[in-house]
């Protein structure tokens, strides 16, 4: 399956986002 550019965006953003999760280890400081 090939991923369309704004797909690959939303998963970046993902992956962004739950590293930012693990390092503050707070679901609130990510927002």
């Amino acid at each position: 399956m090939e991923l369309k550019p704004y797909q690959q965006q939303v998963i970046n953003d993902l992956y962004l986002f739950l590293e930012q999760v693990q390092e503050t280890k707070d679901i609130k400081e990510a927002f």
